[in-house]
């Protein structure tokens, strides 16, 4: 998606006016905040705001980050996503341990990121 948003930033915007839960408004949006913040600060307020990555990530190409740059920012800010997500359900796993299979705590964790993302559309829309 960068190398779409430094190559042909108008076939990506049509490419994102397509995806689901994604609308014009959202895409100007990525756009100011990664003029305004730069794109670490941009990606970490994405994440709280429920503005997809894929948009940031043609923004950034579009408007010259550097790779490195957008690099280094996409793993701190998706990382942290991870980490979060992924540590509320192991605490919730591990609280569990004595009560149910280990078979029933993976699909703990299956079940948490399907309800994460669930929850994400309904809230965002889709």
């Amino acid at each position: 998606m960068y190398y779409l948003g430094s190559t042909d930033y108008d076939s990506s915007l049509i490419f994102l006016d397509h995806v689901p839960a994604i609308y014009g408004q959202m895409i100007a949006n990525a756009g100011q905040q990664i003029e305004q913040k730069g794109i670490l600060k941009a990606l970490l307020t994405g994440m709280m705001t429920g503005i997809p990555y894929k948009i940031y990530s043609v923004w950034a190409g579009h408007l010259g980050v550097p790779y490195f740059a957008f690099i280094l920012s996409s793993l701190c800010a998706r990382v942290l996503r991870f980490l979060v997500v992924s540590g509320l359900i192991s605490a919730l796993s591990y609280m569990l341990k004595d009560v149910i299979s280990l078979k029933k705590r993976l699909w703990l964790h299956a079940i948490g990121w399907a309800l994460f993302y669930g929850l994400y559309f309904y809230h965002f829309g889709f």
